[in-house]
């Protein structure tokens, strides 16, 4: 009985955002179970401060260790997308300059030719040689 509380807030740690995707047009409810961690912690909180005294030292470890160890994957899973994320954003930089200097290029050579004038890249290595 005693552990229901920390495996409920594994729970809902784990499906809050499904929640919110489930309930559709409902502002409010998509609010709330956004908010439903948050809520779950302050009402693990308030248990804990109420009838923790009565439980044994033991009894509160395990349920920090259901919680903790029952979180590890939300962590890793999340540190993962960071990290995807923040790998994705930087990667392109040194991309887009090569590209953008060959795309110029290209696209510079095309005008030129049809147009008869002289070449951005023709004026560049003119000024490199």
């Amino acid at each position: 009985m005693t552990y229901i509380l920390p495996v409920l807030y594994v729970i809902v740690s784990y499906t809050f955002f499904l929640l919110a995707v489930c309930f559709g047009n409902a502002i409010t409810l998509q609010i709330v179970s956004i908010l439903l961690p948050f809520i779950m912690g302050i009402v693990n909180l308030i248990v804990v401060l109420i009838v923790g005294r009565k439980w044994s030292r033991k009894t509160l470890l395990n349920c920090t260790l259901i919680i903790k160890y029952g979180l590890i994957p939300f962590y890793l899973i999340g540190g993962s997308i960071t990290v995807y994320v923040t790998l994705i954003a930087f990667f392109p930089l040194p991309l887009m300059a090569l590209f953008g200097l060959v795309n110029h290029c290209v696209f510079d050579f095309r005008i030129r030719d049809s147009v008869g004038g002289i070449s951005l890249c023709d004026r560049l290595s003119d000024k490199v040689v």
